[in-house]
Parts: C-alpha cells; structure tokens; sequence
C-alpha cells in the first residue's frame, strides 16, 4: 500500500511509504492495516 500525505507547502500529496507488511498511521486518522487474508478476496 502506498501511504501519501499533504504537503502544506508546495499543496501535493507527497509519498511516505509503500507498506507491504502490517502498520499503523495516525494521520489524518488512526488506522492498523493488515495485508492478512487479502489474497483471498
């Protein structure tokens, strides 16, 4: 997953991650994200 947040300076969504494992983020809400079991969809 690619994880992308606002930059106020320039006003771009700039990337801050690519994600393949679990995480969390807390901007500009909290989240846990789990990859689990997705491959079954």
């Amino acid at each position: 997953m690619y994880v992308y947040e606002l930059d106020p300076h320039t006003r771009a969504y700039v990337c801050q991650g690519i994600h393949t494992k679990p995480f969390s983020i807390d901007r500009p809400f909290t989240a846990d994200i789990d990859f689990e079991g997705l491959d079954e969809m």
